[in-house]
């Protein structure tokens, strides 16, 4: 017995050690990991709290106060600076008045760009953004760094003189209905952008204008100059372009549908097509609810990539069958999808190493354009992403645009060969 107590003294203590051996060690590596997480997260974190705060602080800004019945489209509901850098010039923020579809007059936010040059009669531009999500936070008017994704040429534009007006387009920075890639609603606030920044008199806006659009944004462009010269003949349109505009629906969709992008676009398009357009969702996964397409729609565009790349990871797809093959999904498509612009000139950017607005679909659009006569001169570029297009080609924009600013006449490029074989057209569905 004498040995055993003996035995256990000696034992007992060091067994205590051990265990606050592993206790210690456990919560260095707890300590450790959480450091980590801090320093890759932090960032992230904080970037997220800063843009909540910054939102809050501008909330009321995006509260109308103005009863709209006596207002018409164009009018500017409130203006204010925005304390952002831009380099030869100053932002504002922007409220305005436009008009959805069936001409309800809506409240639109955006920002305005002055040059700094003290010149008369500035040149207008109208920028078109592209996918950003469909909750009232993702509004590029609420970014803390709106410049960020426009350089280089929104610091040219300033250099040049001119104005750049930059719409949030309707129900994003001010909720409201939903109008994604729905083409008539998203032309009518670019246009009525483009009034807003003439009524600014203190700006010294000239008469001429043009529009510059990427994405859905050079989606948006087109509709803009088709619907020109029957809604606003008020604005003098001297040309148009688009960046990776989203054109031939039914063909990008058609070979896009099973993709893991599809799940950061459909959803916002199923809020803002269901209703309009009677569409069925036979074609959509049965979780994909009102309810989460809403959820999904709403997330701003990094998140709804994440959860793309999530979704991909499981296996999950939005839609179960390829939606062009029914036939209400196709008209909608087909609807919703512009038409060759005639009398306006325009400049048609592609990147050719484009996974999202696919190269094909776009010389689909240049294809058709050019058999009816439209002035379309396309460029493309090999080895751009979509992301990049906009940047890329800054000189090429400027110099184009500058030209239709300038009075010269815009010359087609339709007779040079498409260096890429146009997608296949895509008919009418029996079903």
């Amino acid at each position: 017995m004498f040995y055993t107590e003996k035995m256990l003294k000696l034992i007992v203590p060091k067994l205590k050690e051990k265990k606050a051996k592993k206790r210690r060690l456990l919560i260095f590596i707890f300590i450790a990991l959480f450091i980590l997480l801090a320093l890759i997260l932090g960032p992230t974190i904080y970037k997220i709290v800063e843009v909540k705060i910054y939102q809050h602080q501008i909330a009321a800004f995006y509260s109308p106060s103005a009863d709209l019945k006596n207002k018409k489209p164009g009018d500017v509901l409130k203006l204010e600076e925005i304390k952002t850098p831009v380099v030869g010039g100053k932002a504002y923020r922007l409220l305005y008045v436009s008009q959805l579809p069936d001409d309800t007059l809506v409240p639109v936010s955006g920002v305005i760009y002055v040059s700094d040059k003290d010149i008369k009669n500035k040149n207008i531009v109208a920028w078109a953004h592209g996918t950003v999500g469909l909750g009232a936070s993702c509004a590029p008017s609420k970014s803390l760094a709106p410049t960020a994704i426009l350089q280089p040429w929104i610091t040219m534009m300033m250099e040049k003189g001119w104005i750049v007006v930059a719409t949030d387009y309707s129900g994003l920075g001010i909720s409201g209905e939903k109008q994604y890639l729905v083409g008539e609603s998203e032309a009518k606030d670019v246009l009525n952008s483009i009034r807003a920044a003439k009524n600014l008199s203190q700006f010294n806006p000239g008469e001429k204008a043009a529009v510059f659009g990427h994405s859905q944004g050079g989606h948006s462009t087109l509709f803009t100059a088709n619907l020109n010269s029957s809604y606003a003949k008020d604005i003098n349109l001297v040309g148009v372009v688009a960046a990776a505009p989203a054109t031939e629906l039914n063909a990008l969709f058609a070979t896009q549908y099973d993709k893991p992008l599809v799940w950061a676009i459909a959803p916002e398009i199923y809020v803002s097509w269901l209703d309009r357009f009677k569409l069925p969702t036979s074609v959509i996964d049965p979780g994909m609810t009102e309810k989460r397409n809403q959820e999904i729609a709403n997330l701003c565009i990094t998140a709804a990539g994440a959860r793309a790349i999530f979704n991909s990871k499981l296996g999950k797809k939005y839609f179960v069958s390829n939606p062009t093959e029914n036939k209400l999904w196709y008209e909608a498509f087909s609807a919703e999808s512009p038409e060759p612009v005639l009398g306006t000139p325009v400049m048609v950017l592609q990147g050719l190493a484009d996974t999202v607005v696919l190269p094909n679909a776009t010389a689909l659009y240049v294809k058709k354009s050019c058999a009816v006569g439209s002035n379309l001169s396309s460029f493309w570029y090999k080895d751009v992403s979509h992301a990049e297009l906009p940047n890329v080609t800054s000189d090429d924009t400027l110099d184009w645009l500058n030209s239709r600013f300038d009075g010269e006449k815009a010359e087609s490029n339709c007779a040079l060969p498409l260096p890429i074989s146009p997608a296949a057209e895509v008919f009418t569905p029996v079903n």
